[in-house]
This record gives structure tokens, sequence and C-alpha cells, in this order.
């Protein structure tokens, strides 16, 4: 469910890496507690020694730490941020979730994953909401540059503002031309103004325009 759940919003690791680290983490305890009775046995009988003092805990215990390289897989920086720690702490707790599955705590597993689809689906809205009180609402943006050369200093001019870039693609007007049009969703901080992005935007050279839609008209922009 979790698997499913991070599949749906397209992230890197989904079902079938989430299913992967639970079932391993389960097995490997499954192991490290029953695996090596037999051996534990024949070693006391024969070894002269009256008993084998063993850990089943060994194993179970390089599972939290070794959990750690493939959420470190999961973890990319972007132009606008980093992406993949809610992913990476998925696959930390999956990995809990199995060792749970595996020493036959069943109800500690079912009440983990439980706890965890709300946080992951119904705290997901809570924390879109707090963003766009922080970030603000995104606006789409359309700018027009005299060629691809020109496209590197708009994106500096927005992170310059702090300005986050989603959905973006870029077409060429015509074949024939060097200039390219630029589309994308912006999202500011909540300090900083649209009309000082755009009028920003506008006086950059090989800017040729740049237009704005669903921009509240409290903004100031004409």
């Amino acid at each position: 469910m979790v698997g499913l759940e991070r599949e749906w919003r397209d992230r890197t690791a989904g079902l079938r890496t989430h299913m992967l680290v639970c079932i391993g983490s389960a097995a490997f305890t499954i192991v490290s507690a029953y695996g090596f009775t037999e051996w534990y046995e024949v070693a006391a009988a024969s070894g002269g020694r009256s008993s084998v003092v063993s850990d089943p805990t060994r194993i179970a215990a390089q599972i939290v730490t070794g959990i750690g390289f493939l959420g470190a897989g999961a973890i990319f920086r972007s132009d606008d941020g980093v992406r993949g720690l809610t992913t990476a702490a998925s696959l930390w707790m999956m990995a809990a979730i199995g060792l749970a599955s595996g020493a036959g705590f069943y109800e500690l597993a079912v009440a983990s994953t439980v706890v965890m689809l709300l946080v992951l689906v119904a705290l997901h809205q809570v924390s879109r909401r707090i963003q766009r009180i922080n970030r603000g609402d995104e606006t789409p943006l359309e700018v027009i540059v005299s060629g691809p050369a020109t496209i590197g200093h708009v994106f500096d001019a927005i992170a310059h503002m702090s300005g986050t870039v989603s959905n973006f693609t870029a077409s060429t007007l015509r074949r024939d031309k060097p200039a390219r049009r630029l589309t994308f969703d912006l999202q500011l901080p909540a300090d900083e103004s649209i009309t000082g992005v755009i009028g920003h935007l506008a006086m950059l050279e090989g800017v040729d325009a740049v237009s704005a839609r669903d921009v509240d008209p409290s903004s100031g922009l004409k």
C-alpha cells in the first residue's frame, strides 16, 4: 500500500522497491533469529563447548544502516531544491516494518503501516497548504527569448529572487529563427511580488516578451 502511494505520485522508489525492501528486511530478520540454530547446536556438540553465544540482532542491526544506501539513491538535487527525502524516509520505515514482520510483531507492523499511510496521504495536503502560505501560489509565465543562450539568464534571475520553477517547457517559434518560447509555473516567496519578477525579466537583454496568466488583480499587474 505504501509502495502504491509512492508509485501513484511518480516517485523514484515505487511499488516494487518498497515491496523488496520490506520482504528483504523480514527475510534477514528471520535468518538472523532462526537460520543458524542448527549450526549452533552442532558447533556446541562437536566443539567441546557447553554453549555457543550468539546475537540474533546483529544482522537486523545491519539492515538499519544498510538501508541508507537505497535511501541515498532516492535523494537527488535539482534546480528547484532537494527531492526524494520523503521517499528515502519511507524506505527506511519499510525496513522497520519488515523487521517487525520478520520478528513476529505483526501488530506493530500493521500499526506502523497505517500511521505511515496517514502521514503520506492525509498530511500531504496539509504540507502543500503550508507551502502555499509560505511560498505563495504558482503563476503560469510565458517568456519569449531571442535565443537559447538567454534561457540561463532568465533562470538565474528567478533563482536570485528565490523563485521555484516547475512544468518547464521550451519550444521554437520558427525553424529559421533562434527565438524560443519558455513556459513554466513560477512560485515565489510570500515577500516577493510577481510584478517585480516580470519587470525584472522584461529588462533582461535577450528577453523579447513576458506574459503571465491567472494573476491576482491585487498584485498590481496591469
